[in-house]
């Protein structure tokens, strides 16, 4: 019988390694080596502070865009009210420009009939002069009644170019809100990793942080606490000679 002598070490049948996912200083450290933890338990925490910053920075954008969103919609309803009020005033202005060129070519006829009265010596100069006051009143009128229906169109084309800039920048404030509501979830995210928790039940096999420390995420110096998960079940780890 030959009795071999080695030294070793009592290793754990499995471990986790916890790291940092996010870039902060450590604050407060509640677990030690060789303490024992549930899982959920806090093991330590990261400076809130720049976290709820940015969290309500990216919350603030978010409110400023809807009161932008809110405006943005209230002139395009009035962009929309105002061409459906300048559409309406083109209808009537055309169906008055038809009824006035009926009067102008019932004032042209009379005035027509009148000019040969006057040579006739049928009417009286004044009445000539009245029928054809009438008559150059009319034209004017209507020149007036088609320069007004120009500028309605013009309002038309300047409502329609107003509408589709408007409609352009909701969807852009649309398209800011959401990438916000994205940026906000992932702040939420973020600050929530500032509390490192256990993620099983176990013991602290090693502790790698102090307070004070700052860590980069995923960092090869990011790695916080080593956490076996039982010690029921344990391994021997040692050397033995070749030759032995």
């Amino acid at each position: 019988k030959k009795i071999v002598s080695a030294t070793g070490t009592i290793v754990p049948t499995s471990k986790i390694i916890l790291s940092s996912e996010i870039s902060g200083k450590i604050v407060e450290i509640f677990k030690n080596y060789n303490d024992e933890v549930l899982m959920g338990e806090k093991l330590a925490l990261f400076d809130q502070t720049p976290f709820k910053l940015k969290l309500k920075e990216s919350q603030t954008t978010i409110d400023i865009s809807n009161s932008m969103l809110k405006q943005k919609q209230a002139s395009y309803n009035k962009a929309k009210a105002e061409l459906t009020n300048a559409k309406s005033n083109k209808i009537g202005s055309v169906a008055q420009i038809e009824d006035y060129k009926l009067y102008v070519a019932n004032l042209r006829k009379q005035f027509s009939n009148q000019k040969k009265l006057y040579e006739s010596k049928y009417i009286s100069k004044k009445e000539f002069e009245t029928s054809e006051l009438n008559y150059n009143r009319s034209l004017y009128q209507l020149e007036k009644i088609k320069s007004e229906l120009l500028s309605i169109k013009a309002t038309i084309d300047s409502r329609i170019s107003q509408i589709n800039i408007i409609e352009a920048e909701i969807e852009e404030i649309k398209t800011l809100i959401s990438q916000k509501k994205l940026t906000l979830e992932s702040d939420k995210l973020d600050l929530g990793k500032t509390i490192i928790t256990a993620p099983i039940k176990g013991f602290i096999l090693d502790k790698h942080i102090s307070i004070g420390d700052v860590l980069g995420a995923y960092q090869k110096d990011s790695i916080m606490f080593t956490i076996a998960e039982s010690l029921e079940n344990m391994n021997l780890e040692i050397f033995i000679d070749e030759s032995d």
